[in-house]
């Protein structure tokens, strides 16, 4: 795949990613019907059951002043790791804050009934190439 220039003027940018994922994960939570505690309770619960570690240290869970700090789009010190990002959209159920990652390189996350379409508009764009080819062989026959 050929490399393609990004408009940097509507992209979010690198240095303002991290900001962007707290932001998208603090959205996530306070347009979620759970409290804070709660999805803090979820994850803490999914990362045990899958044996993942959220944070560093000798802590075994994650703590809500850590939760806190990731949630909070000023402090891009404290930022949450991989992991405990995918952690975080699992247990939300959404893909969002990750979006935030793939709309910087120029792409984007489908979800749901979109995967759906897409799979339905590539075998529709396929069938219309087979068609033409077809037509093509029975002209010359």
């Amino acid at each position: 795949m050929a490399p393609r220039q990004l408009d940097l003027f509507s992209q979010p940018t690198i240095c303002g990613v991290v900001r962007d994922i707290k932001t998208a994960m603090n959205k996530v939570v306070k347009e979620s019907d759970l409290s804070r505690a709660q999805v803090l309770d979820l994850m803490n619960e999914f990362a045990q059951r899958h044996r993942i570690k959220l944070n560093g240290g000798n802590a075994k869970s994650l703590s809500n002043d850590v939760f806190e700090k990731w949630l909070n789009p000023e402090d891009e010190v404290r930022t949450p790791s991989l992991k405990a990002l995918t952690v975080f959209c699992a247990v939300m159920r959404t893909c969002e804050p990750m979006g935030v990652m793939t709309k910087l390189l120029g792409s984007m996350i489908i979800e749901g009934e979109d995967v759906k379409l897409l799979a339905w508009a590539k075998m529709q764009r396929e069938m219309k190439e087979t068609r033409a080819k077809v037509r093509k062989i029975e002209a010359d026959w």
